[in-house]
């Protein structure tokens, strides 16, 4: 049977490693599927895995693609992972408050906010057809001459309907595909 654990944790170190010595993420998604590219179904404990990179997609269009994808291979876990921004400040912090506030009304790219008031993080999402989508996180620090990554930790995520599901294309009872729009 396949792990999907086992393969969160493996996936997870490979990016860790490929981050610290190259210094860059490269945003991509991987798939395990049922079948390969050539149509031959194979075993879930060794299945035939997917690599796709993500460049230029924003967040909307990295889900499309990951979901033609997942209906395409008839892939069953897929894990993806991207570089993010994140602004946050107090509510007490009135100035960190407007100027986020402004940088969301204004389409500001929160990297142009000032240092206190944002993160970089790496995001990594991993979700099978059985397994609701789970979400870790590592921030990455750039102090040297080459950036580092944290340590991961595993984000709650709140689903917006039970069995959501985000870059794998939902069933419905006749055992056909529907795609709905993601958050």
């Amino acid at each position: 049977m396949f792990d999907q654990e086992r393969a969160t944790r493996e996936w997870l170190d490979k990016i860790r490693k490929t981050f610290e010595s190259s210094g860059k993420l490269v945003t991509e998604a991987v798939m395990f599927c049922r079948k390969d590219r050539n149509g031959v179904v194979h075993q879930e404990d060794e299945p035939p895995m997917v690599i796709a990179g993500l460049i230029d997609l924003d967040d909307q269009e990295q889900r499309d693609f990951v979901q033609q994808e997942t209906i395409r291979n008839e892939c069953f876990f897929a894990i993806v992972a991207n570089e993010i921004w994140r602004a946050s400040a107090n509510a007490d912090d009135a100035e960190g408050v407007a100027l986020i506030t402004r940088a969301k009304q204004e389409g500001t790219d929160f990297k142009d906010l000032p240092p206190q008031y944002r993160q970089e993080l790496v995001r990594v999402f991993a979700e099978g057809e059985s397994t609701p989508i789970r979400l870790w996180e590592a921030p990455i620090a750039r102090d040297g001459d080459k950036p580092t990554l944290g340590e991961w930790s595993e984000v709650p995520v709140k689903l917006p309907r039970p069995n959501f599901k985000r870059y794998l294309a939902e069933r419905n009872e006749a055992g056909g595909y529907v795609l709905k729009v993601r958050f």
